[in-house]
């Protein structure tokens, strides 16, 4: 893999769910292009993200700032899906992360969801993808009933969303936690 120089890395904001146990084996297995450069387990939020040469405190701080409005709240990976040449599990509650996605967008219109590529962006979490062009969209149905097979009888699965975690690429092309950002901190006290 080449050097990836400093001005062209990336960040993105994700909600990492705790479900390597999982899908990790069932990503190893499909090439998926984010296990294979370090991202765990995730459901987007916001990608691409700021530059990384241009992430500093003050930025810290809006993020910080922005994720503490949200009540961290539980959640659950339901049941297979799929794009084009991509498989997921689809996470629940549904209108939760579609809500924290486009917030984020809102707070941060300089940054659109997928590089403006997807109007409305599907909260997932993306288990395999496959060649695009004809060879991907063949095999892709075959992915998504192994997953139905494999992954499915393992659902729901449960966790609890509790942060938003920046995570940068790096100059071998992996990615790495940055920071986390703690849910509800503005939020604390609020609730009876």
């Amino acid at each position: 893999m080449t050097e990836v120089p400093p001005d062209e890395r990336q960040t993105a904001l994700i909600v990492a769910v705790p479900a390597e146990s999982l899908v990790d084996d069932f990503r190893r297995r499909h090439a998926d292009f984010a296990f294979e450069r370090g991202v765990p387990p995730h459901v987007t939020v916001l990608y691409p993200f700021a530059p990384a040469t241009s992430i500093d405190d003050l930025v810290h701080g809006e993020l910080e700032a922005h994720f503490s409005t949200f009540a961290s709240f539980a959640a659950e990976l339901t049941e297979v899906g799929r794009f084009d040449t991509t498989v997921w599990l689809a996470p629940r509650p549904r209108s939760r992360f579609v809500d924290l996605l486009n917030a984020t967008y809102v707070r941060f219109p300089d940054f659109p969801p997928y590089g403006g590529e997807v109007a409305e962006p599907e909260p997932h979490l993306t288990v395999a993808e496959l060649g695009h062009g004809s060879d991907g969209a063949n095999g892709v149905e075959q992915v998504v009933e192994l997953a139905r097979l494999v992954l499915e009888p393992r659902l729901p699965f449960r966790f609890t969303v509790g942060a938003v975690t920046l995570i940068e690429e790096q100059g071998d092309g992996k990615w790495r936690e940055s920071r986390r950002y703690e849910l509800g901190s503005a939020t604390k006290g609020a609730e009876p």
